[in-house]
């Protein structure tokens, strides 16, 4: 008998985050053309697969909305790790700030208020962390997204690299730097 990835997983959720608009007040970044399309084929694959997926587009992917469907995710899977699987996927811009850490900037993002309106990709990291799935996958199509991945292993000891190794994976992808 054929066993389904439902089968296999007590839960499967996705949350697909996208900006095309930046035109509005205090915006330099320009507007986008492919963000918005790309996940909505990403939400129609993925809902085909048998996936619940939660979509956030332009005006509604700000960071407000952001945080609060990360905090849900965090609370729909709890802390303890389970058969399930977990998708974040994030297209729009991306930035670095002048100590060279990466922020996404969704809808409402302004440099001049880069804590107000923006990201850190490592808050980003803290929940990838707190997400109880055991299969995770984390995708950042936006500049600077290598950032995301930075920072916690370098010069680790041997033994704190050991010990991630056995703990279950969180895979990210970054479609450039």
């Amino acid at each position: 008998h054929d066993v389904s990835l439902n089968d296999l997983f007590q839960r499967r959720y996705a949350i697909i985050c996208a900006c095309d608009n930046y035109k509005y007040a205090g915006s330099d970044l320009p507007t986008l053309h492919c963000a918005v399309n790309d996940a909505r084929l990403y939400e129609k694959t993925l809902t085909a697969m048998g996936m619940e997926v939660k979509l956030l587009l332009n005006e509604e992917c700000n960071k407000g909305n952001i945080i609060g469907v990360l905090d849900r995710a965090v609370k729909r899977f709890g802390h303890s790790k389970v058969a399930a699987q977990f998708m974040f996927i994030y297209a729009g811009h991306g930035i670095a700030d002048k100590g060279g850490r990466g922020w996404i900037a969704p809808y409402g993002f302004q440099d001049s208020e880069l804590h107000g309106t923006g990201l850190r990709m490592d808050r980003i990291k803290d929940f990838a962390e707190e997400v109880g799935a055991t299969q995770q996958m984390w995708i950042f199509d936006c500049c600077h997204a290598g950032n995301v991945l930075a920072g916690r292993l370098r010069g680790a000891s041997a033994r704190f690299a050991l010990n991630k190794c056995k703990r279950p994976a969180v895979q990210a992808m970054t479609a450039v730097t």
